[in-house]
């Protein structure tokens, strides 16, 4: 049996997903526009991309804009489907804040910027979604946590501390063992063929990664 005697449970009112304002709260102030801005998506997670209570999670590994009807499902299946008296979890992204406009069916081009349709929350690659822990093992919530990410509008993964620590060995281990003296890095460094020429500025910052 495992011991789970170092993991501590909130209150049992605290345990379940809260739910999220669809709309931000301007407080009498007028709502702005704002350009779609796809720097919100592009690039990896630096902040939110570990699993804080060290258990199970969804993380995304590419870029995407969740909006309120994803959030609400995520919510819905998991405070549906966990056992609150073993269980908890936490949203690990915001609210929706980022404004979306779009035009209405059938207008004509032109016009100005048109109204704001719905609020989003963009993530970026390796950003973790939702965690779920407490005195549980992953085959408790794999079956609902696994589901939830198939229908995410990007690719996703349920996660664990021993797969995402797998993963970074992985990834350390396959870049030591490359014996290829011209690797991405490099062939960007130094100019090779004249590549300044035609990738773009992500290239110089990511070498090949996240764009």
């Amino acid at each position: 049996m495992p011991d789970f005697s170092h993991i501590k449970l909130p209150p049992e009112e605290e345990r379940e997903l809260v739910q999220l304002l669809p709309v931000p709260s301007w407080y009498g102030i007028e709502p702005r526009k704002a350009p779609r801005d796809y720097s919100h998506m592009r690039g990896p997670e630096l902040i939110n991309n570990d699993l804080v209570y060290g258990q199970f999670g969804i993380m995304a590994v590419t870029g995407c804009n969740l909006t309120i009807d994803h959030l609400n499902m995520i919510r819905t299946v998991v405070n549906k489907h966990m056992d609150k008296k073993r269980m908890f979890a936490v949203w690990r992204v915001e609210a929706p804040w980022k404004p979306i406009s779009k035009k209405a069916q059938g207008k004509r081009m032109g016009g100005g910027k048109s109204a704001i349709h719905h609020y989003a929350t963009p993530i970026r690659a390796g950003s973790v979604i939702v965690e779920l822990g407490g005195h549980i093992e992953l085959e408790d919530c794999q079956f609902f946590l696994e589901s939830l990410a198939k229908r995410m509008p990007c690719q996703a993964f349920v996660v664990s501390k021993e797969l995402l620590e797998q993963w970074r060995q992985e990834e350390l281990a396959i870049e030591q063992q490359n014996i290829n003296p011209l690797s991405y890095q490099r062939v960007v460094q130094q100019n090779m063929s004249g590549c300044h020429r035609w990738i773009t500025p992500y290239d110089h910052r990511w070498y090949g990664k996240y764009t």
